[in-house]
């Protein structure tokens, strides 16, 4: 059923004024269940545009390439319509009210994109509302434009019904994505939408009604009955276009009508390291229900334990947020999760259980280790013991290891080339005490970094706490092209031996200090990906400072055949291992050096075949680099 009617709103004289209306601001999206920079781009995309509901709605098209996709099966002709619309060539891709707001990959738009667009007022309001049919088999949209500011242009109007969220206990595709927001289920009356009148004055109004017959994928029977699961999500979206410019001019929308949904929106109080073995969460719940939410159960748990009950009581509007404090937490040193959740919505059953949980990791650093600490990220175990990631923005991506190392075989990997721009996340050494640290107090590190191209500054911080994270002191510092050790690379980088660079950075400044944290921050630009490793931290004590070990090495003749020389000069007796290393990161050859002060030791290089090599010298925790060239 469709009934389409233009209205002539009468206007009196000082009884009735018209302005331009606030916008409803509208994302589109091309993406697909088998494209893996969807799966990077969207959990830090769609929790921008979560945060801001009342500002912008966001449609998806789910496209045909470039693999397997159960809901493009579903509708691919509209979908392709829209594809061939905006000249669609590549997923992701985004088009913010049309393209005027931002056009392209979506990880480069930002809430400020849609902030400048929501400034923009609008000619219309659009009403929208929706019902389904007493056998939940039909759905009803019902839309209201208005013009409140004379207009003109090749309008069209379309009327959307939307998946607001969709999930699968599997991936449907092959890039892991199992939850997908807003996808596109229909459109009315099709794809090319309603064409409206080419003029508007103030107060001329145009009433929409559609009807769509759900396909057997969205309905469900249980014991012969309908079973609403699959379609709580369904919502409306209609908006108005202009086909010349593809500007979108205005948005209107009606969210999915689920009577009890209780879920977590934020969790707040567990940090990713602490000192100290007490938290107290501050829980948001949110009612994501149409019903008053009166009651509801917050569950919590450490490390997977049976969980502990809040029995939390209120009035929450549909909409409307409550934060609770829960009772004191007391964790044990070491590595934790904690687990909150909610239940029982009024005494009853929660229509959408997806967005009842919150999952935290924080790590208790009760006592110090002592220094030094010596890190090649050679386990597979990620991060290693003592160590702690933070994902600060919640994205898909975060430091993980990498099998790409610097003459070993693992290093830690921050991918700046999926990481949509803006995204942190952090690294942390266990914690140190350096109450007996002297003068030559160091952290040294390889590093390796290419540019996607010089626009692009992905960043690297290195911070230092002394009080457990309350105030952080940034000791390194380096972005873009200063960050670099190979040249611009828009495949994805992964470095090979001779694209390191060796770091050294003083902790002279926090001598005395009685406990020490120490942060890897990697801050994206949409870049290229980095590299850290061969992380060493001396309070001076043991070994010799780096500095002074690297000029107290030589290594000749080079390039060399069969033997080849190393001069050592060391401030006191060390042991040193040497270790040879290919081309592409094997080690071929390794020699141990006991009690070593200024001597000349003697490297056997016979089978080793012509080339370049990287002799990598270490004592203690502090490490050199030579290169050496192989003739035969």
């Amino acid at each position: 059923m469709k009934r389409i009617s233009l209205l002539l709103a009468l206007c009196v004289a000082g009884t009735m004024t018209f302005a331009q209306s606030q916008r409803l601001v509208l994302f589109e999206e091309f993406t697909q269940a088998s494209c893996p920079p969807c799966a990077t781009t969207n959990p830090g995309l769609n929790a921008m545009l979560n945060a801001h509901p009342e500002q912008v709605v966001s449609i998806k098209y789910q496209t045909s390439w470039p693999g397997t996709d159960p809901m493009n099966a579903q509708n691919p002709t509209q979908v392709a319509t829209r594809v061939t619309y905006y000249s669609v060539t590549g997923v992701p891709d985004g088009e913010l009210d049309g393209g005027i707001g931002f056009s392209g990959q979506p990880a480069g738009m930002s809430y400020g994109d849609v902030s400048s667009r929501y400034a923009v007022t609008s000619p219309f309001t659009i009403d929208v509302d929706f019902h389904l049919s007493a056998a939940k088999d039909t759905i009803y949209c019902h839309g209201m434009i208005r013009c409140t500011q004379a207009v003109t242009g090749a309008l069209v109007a379309h009327t959307v019904v939307i998946d607001r969220n969709v999930y699968y206990t599997t991936a449907p595709g092959s890039n892991g994505e199992k939850e997908f927001e807003g996808v596109m289920r229909q459109m009315l009356p099709s794809a090319s939408g309603f064409t409206l009148p080419n003029s508007w004055a103030v107060g001329d109004s145009l009433e929409l009604d559609y009807s769509w017959k759900l396909p057997s994928y969205l309905i469900q029977t249980v014991n012969g009955q309908p079973d609403s699961t699959n379609i709580n999500q369904l919502a409306c979206v209609i908006f108005v276009q202009n086909n010349t410019t593809k500007d979108v001019l205005q948005a209107g929308y009606m969210a999915p009508q689920i009577p009890t949904d209780c879920g977590v929106a934020a969790v707040a109080n567990i940090p990713a390291v602490q000192c100290t073995p007490d938290i107290t969460p501050d829980v948001t719940i949110t009612n994501y229900g149409t019903d008053v939410l009166t009651s509801c159960d917050i569950e919590y748990s450490i490390d997977g334990a049976t969980p502990a009950v809040y029995n939390w009581t209120g009035s929450l509007a549909y909409g409307s947020s409550a934060t609770i404090t829960l009772p004191m937490i007391t964790l044990t040193s070491g590595a934790h999760t904690v687990t909150i959740s909610t239940s029982n919505p009024n005494a009853g059953s929660d229509m959408n259980i997806h967005n009842d949980e919150k999952i935290n990791n924080i790590a208790v650093y009760s006592t110090s280790v002592p220094a030094p600490i010596a890190e090649a990220f050679g386990a597979t175990l990620f991060p290693p013991t003592g160590f702690v990631v933070e994902n600060v923005d919640g994205d898909a991506d975060k430091w993980i290891r990498s099998p790409y190392g610097h003459n070993g075989a693992g290093s830690a990997k921050i991918a700046f080339y999926s990481a949509p721009d803006g995204t942190i996340d952090n690294l942390y050494a266990p914690k140190f005490d350096f109450s007996n640290a002297i003068q030559g107090s160091v952290i040294t590190f390889d590093v390796a970094h290419a540019q996607y191209s010089a626009a692009y500054n992905d960043r690297l911080k290195v911070k230092v706490s002394t009080n457990c994270g309350t105030s952080w002191t940034t000791v390194y510092d380096k972005q873009g092209s200063a960050l670099a050790t190979a040249p611009i690379t828009t495949s994805q980088f992964n470095p090979s031996a001779s694209q390191w660079r060796l770091e050294t950075v003083s902790l002279d400044q926090f001598i005395g200090a009685s406990e020490l944290l120490i942060q890897f921050q990697g801050l994206s630009n949409y870049g290229n990906n980095c590299y850290v490793d061969n992380l060493n931290i001396s309070d001076g004590n043991v070994s010799v400072p780096l500095m002074l070990f690297d000029k107290g090495i030589s290594l000749y003749p080079n390039p060399a055949s069969d033997l080849a020389y190393l001069g050592l000069n060391l401030d006191k007796a060390s042991d040193v291992t040497v270790t040879i290393v290919n081309a592409i990161g094997a080690e071929v050859k390794v020699f141990n050096f006991a009690g070593v002060t200024n001597e000349v030791v003697k490297l056997d290089l016979a089978g080793l075949a012509k080339g370049s090599y990287i002799v990598k010298v270490q004592s203690g925790s502090s490490v050199a680099n030579k290169h050496l060239n192989i003739t035969e």
